[in-house]
């Protein structure tokens, strides 16, 4: 049985190559055979680094291209994204599609998977006005990054705990939510900058973090003066302020949050699969922004 990297690669060779009008033939030569190209996409073969960018070129897309669309891991975090975005900006029945294209990728033995569409669950159930239902799977959600906290587990789980947060406030719970909002902000700590060199490196970028932490001292702060606590409050407002980067105002928060999902979009159709799931990412904090 072909690994499932292989076959996510070779069916986006074939339809990469029918949209760009090509035979097996014409995609190979002059240096792939029209056996050689029959087989990748089947997910009978792995290409060499060589035959993969020659395919990438004569598909005039780029390389990492083809590789993302064969990381069942990125696929689904994207998807997952998406959905999250959709829901907020466009309704259930739009996330929904998100999820169904996850469905096929069979990847829910994945904890951080699974995780993740707790928390999609608990979200609808937000969106819904359920939050006593958004705090099970919100719950659950947490339970599972933990089995599976590994890379950007941690970034996810306090993503979750920030919504859990939200679906306290609203369930008539303040202390609750006030202890979870402490914890993501806690948690984050201090958004860190990009290194300053020119070129490109493996590095977590800022901006989920900062926008999370922003959003998150913003709800902390109204919580507060609700609460009576006028100096927290202010220490709290004074935190956010600190924090470069993020919107001032909610309708410019809402207006970048439309922007960022027609950019997720038009990433996605590229198949710029990081680029998609980073701007997706960001859509339901900016959009609901502080209470």
């Amino acid at each position: 049985m072909s690994a499932p990297w292989l076959v996510l690669l070779g069916d986006a060779v074939r339809r990469a190559r029918r949209r760009a009008g090509l035979t097996q033939a014409q995609l190979g030569e002059p240096v792939l055979t029209k056996s050689f190209v029959s087989q990748l996409e089947h997910g009978a073969v792995a290409p060499s680094v060589a035959s993969l960018f020659h395919i990438a070129d004569r598909l005039r897309i780029r390389p990492v291209q083809l590789v993302a669309l064969a990381d069942v891991r990125l696929r689904c975090d994207t998807l997952l994204a998406l959905a999250e975005a959709a829901l907020v900006l466009e309704g259930a029945g739009a996330a929904d599609a998100w999820i169904a294209a996850l469905d096929s990728l069979n990847c829910d033995a994945d904890p951080t998977v699974l995780a993740r569409r707790q928390r999609f669950a608990g979200l609808r159930c937000l969106a819904a006005g359920d939050p006593q239902a958004a705090l099970e799977h919100l719950g659950r959600a947490l339970a599972l990054h933990e089995q599976g906290a590994s890379g950007g587990g941690t970034q996810e789980a306090l993503v979750t705990l920030y919504w859990l947060g939200t679906a306290q406030h609203l369930a008539g719970r303040p202390v609750a939510a006030t202890r979870a909002w402490e914890q993501v902000v806690a948690g984050l700590g201090e958004p860190s900058a990009p290194p300053p060199e020119g070129h490109p490196v493996p590095f977590v970028a800022p901006a989920i973090t900062a926008c999370l932490c922003r959003v998150t001292w913003l709800r902390l702060a109204a919580l507060y003066e609700r609460m009576g606590d006028a100096d927290a409050s202010s220490r709290a407002r004074d935190h956010a302020a600190q924090i470069a980067g993020a919107p001032r105002a909610s309708e410019d928060s809402r207006t970048i949050a439309r922007l960022l999902w027609l950019t997720a979009l038009e990433a996605y159709h590229r198949a710029d699969l990081p680029g998609a799931a980073a701007c997706a990412r960001l859509v339901p904090l900016l959009w609901t922004g502080p209470a």
